[in-house]
């Protein structure tokens, strides 16, 4: 969980471009997984991030919906079989 390394998260992260990181950071902190999950399903945005061209904010969406899920064990719970499906497609599209 939060706190304790999660040697994912910096990789997906680090891998942006160094102007991304840090709003990159702010939608990991300030949403949670299901609210990450919803924009991206529903192609939404935050207003504070509508000043980045479509394929900047999706760079950062995935990246932060990836370090999210580095925070769970494999086969927890809390991850419904959408989310897993998902979850793949993003991994498969993220690079």
């Amino acid at each position: 969980m939060p706190g304790s390394s999660h040697q994912l998260e910096s990789k997906f992260i680090n891998d942006l471009d160094p102007n991304l990181r840090e709003p990159c950071m702010y939608l990991l902190d300030a949403f949670t997984l299901h609210d990450l999950l919803d924009m991206e399903a529903q192609n939404l945005r935050p207003d504070n991030f509508q000043s980045f061209s479509n394929f900047e904010f999706n760079r950062m969406l995935h990246a932060s919906i990836l370090a999210k899920v580095s925070y769970f064990e494999v086969g927890s719970s809390l991850m419904k079989r959408n989310h897993i499906i998902m979850l793949t497609y993003l991994f498969l599209s993220f690079y």
